[in-house]
């Protein structure tokens, strides 16, 4: 009879279960250990505030004790150790939090200063106002001199100040304030956001004066990086095909560069976010990878353990290229740290473990700056690649026979199990800060997941040859075919993001639970449910008939191309969509029968630049993703710039039939750039006006009329034109900017009439504003839903009890600056 060998089997006889070596990985490696002990020690700092004094005395005890039993007692040097990189943690947490003792932020609150420093940071536009980093080098008050202040401040001055990277600039009649702070749980901290990067104030300036350059060697590599950039990015932009170029040459520069490169729209950032894609806009270890992965492979890197260093320095080289374009955020720290350990692991011969470089790159980063611990972007960098890593599976995939399985197998597994690890691994952080998540939505990163690596390879391929003279035609192909692929990534998005429970919202998740989360899914990973898991995946994909990777292809394609052209065609009723421009408005109607009618065009809180930024980023590819080559009918509500600065860049990319224009006053009147860019005509919008659009749709002007409006507190607003759009039994009023005294003319002349104001949606007078001064509209028109067309300056008029204004009679309240793009769809009876 055979026995059992006790060596190799358990009690029974039966084979031992072997250890997850992914556990081992974790619990067997001092390093791992002591930089896991040094970030721990940065979150005990964080909740306890002991000081810098107690922990660095603690932490020289424990040196001392670990030198002292290092050979006596090696269990309690270890101890020590730990210990020591505990205290360690939390000693440069607590230094890193002391005030600087001659940091500007310490005149908070005054006003009429004078301020000298450095520009660090490329201008950026908001609004009315150019906004930059300055790092201060001197200070003059009234009537003190204070010229040893120093620190970093965000200056906003005026939109025409003209100031480059490097200037040496001097600001006066400057205010200085702190940055607002969180004043509930949950509630975005602005200050500690900036104090994580250094930065302490806030300074308004009125007058900005350039006083010369800065020609140090710390801006160097930031100019080398920015001119690059603009480039790469100035010569996509030129060789994108298509009338929405501008959006897709920014979403290329985006996911190759990062969002920091090339800003988008916020309704794709919306569309990504649902789809739990937003991580493709982040430059992280997969650009840091592909590029490295390339280099090495043309350099004849076959074997990490064979590298040699004239074939480590090429890929260093490309990697700090890279590094100089997108900038060290804190996801490409974490990959750039990482890909420094796997050269020198190569170089010097030692064996790779990746759970140890995420930890070292970690604790690297953290010992320069503590604070970026709490960063939310430095956390969901290193949770989703710590989900991906844990969840990915060890061992290679292999038939039924032994024999290693073929491609596309092994990648569709690893692109399964990546995609879970790393929502398993970020949901919490996804919830505690934004309360909301994505589920079934996370589809997309089946798709998306492999079509980014190829428009990376597309945008890595145009930096040389954008670099080359007399390659734009070769240039001009490279972004035709990323193109296609990009539209395909947005329309998985769009997919994705309709299925059901796609994206979570309003599901906030607290501190506790954030940690109960985590110990249950170690507790998962420990008895190895997650193998067993993956043994039943692989033999369930191993069973499928060879085709079907080729038939899931192809069906995927269809899905795609037959999704594309039923959003390109005529919607199968009356589409209602309000565009998420900021502070402006911009709706667009359909028809059944493919008539479109857009009722104003323009956002961006009215800046002179604004129009030009909707318009391409927003209501151009809007258009051209609908397959919308020709308006029908342009409405205008009135003279306002946020209402009608994208007009110009609209009207000279698409075909207008009719345009309707508001009353021209005195105080409003057309821009003088109108009559370069004529409608087929233009007929003045006048109470009484109906148009019928094909599909039964028809448009009813229900103001202004003459004599207009004249002395009220506005009287461009509260002329406006005002348009009561109807198909079948549903109806949607759209009011412009009309005020107090507008709406109580509105409702005196619909009296007359006979005219009922009934509507199934208002969308909201002025963005909302003044909703006490229109509240008896509100109960004429009695909606189901009020639409706000705002950004999130609404907060400060649509507070709580604005907000309870329009709850308590019955309708629901939607925002664009919260829920993005509004699409209501009617078939004439019902609304959804």
């Amino acid at each position: 009879m055979a026995h059992a060998d006790p060596d190799a089997d358990g009690h029974d006889g039966r084979p031992a279960e072997r250890p997850d070596p992914r556990l081992a990985a974790l619990i067997h490696r001092p390093l791992l250990l002591a930089c896991v002990a040094l970030l721990l020690g940065i979150v005990l700092a964080r909740a306890l505030h002991p000081g810098p004094g107690p922990v660095a005395i603690v932490c020289t005890a424990a040196l001392v004790v670990t030198l002292a039993t290092i050979r006596l007692a090696p269990a309690v040097a270890w101890a020590g150790l730990m210990l020591a990189c505990l205290a360690f943690g939390g000693f440069r947490y607590e230094a890193a939090s002391l005030p600087p003792a001659h940091d500007i932020s310490r005149l908070a609150g005054a006003r009429g200063v004078t301020i000298e420093g450095t520009v660090v940071s490329p201008p950026e536009e908001r609004s009315w106002s150019r906004s930059f980093r300055l790092r201060v080098t001197g200070v003059v008050t009234r009537p003190a001199h204070s010229g040893d202040l120093g620190g970093t401040v965000i200056v906003r001055a005026p939109r025409a100040t003209q100031v480059e990277l490097g200037d040496r600039v001097r600001l006066g009649d400057a205010s200085i304030k702190l940055p607002p702070t969180a004043n509930e749980p949950g509630e975005f901290d602005y200050r500690a956001w900036l104090a994580r990067q250094g930065v302490t104030a806030l300074v308004s300036a009125r007058d900005v004066e350039h006083i010369g350059s800065d020609t140090g060697w710390r801006l160097g590599p930031a100019k080398a990086g920015l001119a690059l950039r603009e480039r790469v990015v100035g010569s996509i932009d030129a060789a994108m095909p298509g009338r929405d170029a501008a959006l897709y040459s920014r979403l290329l520069v985006g996911m190759v560069y990062g969002l920091e490169a090339s800003p988008l729209p916020e309704e794709i950032v919306e569309e990504f976010r649902r789809a739990g894609t937003v991580h493709l806009l982040v430059v992280s270890g997969a650009q840091i990878s592909m590029i490295a992965v390339a280099i090495l492979g043309l350099t004849g890197a076959r074997r990490l353990r064979n590298l040699r260093w004239w074939q480590a320095a090429p890929a260093m080289i490309g990697v700090l290229v890279l590094v100089l374009i997108v900038g060290m955020e804190s996801s490409v720290t974490r990959a750039v740290a990482m890909f420094a350990l796997l050269v020198l692991a190569g170089l010097t011969r030692r064996d790779y473990d990746v759970h140890t470089a995420i930890a070292l790159s970690a604790a690297v980063i953290c010992v320069f700056d503590p604070h970026a611990l709490l960063s939310l972007s430095f956390q969901l960098t290193f949770a989703a690649t710590l989900g991906v890593v844990l969840f990915l599976p060890v061992e290679p995939m292999r038939r039924l026979d032994n024999s290693p399985a073929g491609p596309p197998l092994p990648a569709v597994r690893a692109v399964l199990w990546g995609t879970l690890g790393a929502w398993v691994m970020t949901t919490p952080l996804l919830a505690h800060s934004f309360s909301g998540f994505a589920v079934s939505g996370n589809l997309a990163n089946l798709v998306n997941v492999p079509l980014s690596f190829a428009v990376m390879l597309l945008g890595f391929l145009a930096l040389p040859i954008a670099l080359v003279p007399g390659t734009a035609p070769l240039l001009w192909l490279l972004c035709w075919a990323a193109r296609g692929l990009l539209a395909m990534v947005m329309q998985v998005n769009v997919l994705a993001a309709s299925l059901p429970v796609a994206f979570v919202r309003d599901w906030h998740l607290g501190l506790i639970w954030c940690v109960a989360w985590y110990v249950a899914v170690a507790a998962i990973m420990a008895a190895g449910i997650v193998r067993v898991a993956q043994d039943r995946l692989d033999r369930r994909l191993l069973r499928l008939h060879p085709m079907w990777p080729g038939v899931a292809a192809f069906a995927a394609a269809a899905i795609l191309v037959a999704s594309y052209l039923a959003r390109a065609g005529p919607p199968r009723g009356m589409e209602v969509t309000v565009l998420p421009v900021g502070a402006g408005q911009c709706v667009i109607v359909r028809t059944p029968a493919g008539a479109t009618l857009v009722a104003d065009c323009g956002g961006g809180g009215g800046a002179p630049g604004g129009g030009d930024e909707v318009a391409e980023g927003t209501v151009i590819p809007f258009l051209a993703r609908r397959g919308i080559e020709r308006i029908d009918v342009l409405s205008i509500s009135h003279w306002d710039a946020d209402h009608y600065n994208a007009l110009r860049r609209v009207l000279a990319a698409t075909e207008v039939d009719l345009l309707l224009p508001p009353p021209t006053l005195p105080d409003a009147r057309p821009p003088e750039w109108l009559g370069e860019h004529p409608a087929a005509r233009a007929v003045r919008a006048t109470t009484g006006g109906v148009l019928s659009l094909d599909g039964g749709v028809e448009v009813a002007v229900l103001a202004p009329r003459r004599p207009y409006l004249s002395g009220t507190r506005d009287d461009a607003n509260n002329n406006s034109v005002v348009l009561l759009v109807r198909y079948g039994q549903v109806r949607f009023l759209l009011t412009g900017d009309i005020d107090g005294e507008g709406a109580l003319r509105l409702l005196r002349d619909s009296r007359s009439a006979g005219r009922s104001l009934e509507a199934d949606v208002l969308l909201l007078p002025h963005h909302g504003r003044h909703v006490a001064r229109t509240t008896k509209l509100l109960d004429e028109v009695a909606p189901i839903w009020a639409v706000a067309s705002c950004d999130r300056r609404a907060d400060r008029y649509l507070d709580a009890e604005a907000v309870g204004e329009i709850e308590r009679r019955g309708a629901r309240l939607l925002r664009t600056d919260e829920d993005g793009t509004i699409t209501f769809v009617t078939d004439g009876v019902h609304l959804r």
